[in-house]
């Protein structure tokens, strides 16, 4: 996991058929923001690479990532 430009890049193992990569996404961010599954919503890109997604109230912000420059790009836009 890491920022590609303003976006994050995750590599998953599962297989994008009848929704078990989005599943196994969910499940992967759940565990590193801390929070249960049912706290992140897939807003947008179900059935594409790109997903905009909404995490209510993380416990945590996962050290890979540098969010806050990640939110400073978008706020550019």
């Amino acid at each position: 996991m890491g920022t590609v430009g303003n976006y994050l890049k995750i590599r998953l193992t599962a297989a994008p058929i009848d929704g078990k990569a989005n599943k196994h996404l969910v499940k992967y961010l759940s565990k590193q923001f801390k929070v249960k599954q049912s706290a992140i919503t897939i807003v947008s890109g179900h059935s594409s690479r790109q997903k905009r997604l909404r995490i209510e109230k993380p416990n945590t912000l996962p050290e890979t990532i540098n969010i806050e420059q990640v939110q400073s790009r978008q706020s550019v836009k």
